[in-house]
């Protein structure tokens, strides 16, 4: 059963190799390995879904901006 605080949060690039360097980011920022449903949009951007529980810890949720400027 999945927990009821378990959401689904997104990260967004404009090409593939963005969008991998992303969730390595994200990935190491939370030091686990996320699971991610990965979509283009017709608009061409590249979308990575995740799902997250939300007590993990708030001021980590607030971090998920880090990774989309993560340094290449």
């Amino acid at each position: 059963m999945i927990s009821p605080n378990v959401i689904k949060r997104f990260l967004v690039a404009k090409s593939p190799v963005e969008l991998e360097r992303q969730q390595l980011a994200l990935n190491k920022l939370f030091n686990t390995s996320f699971e991610y449903d990965i979509v283009q949009a017709k608009n061409g951007k590249w979308y990575a879904w995740f799902p997250i529980d939300v007590e993990v810890s708030q001021s980590l949720l607030n971090t998920l901006r880090v990774p989309r400027g993560a340094k290449k």
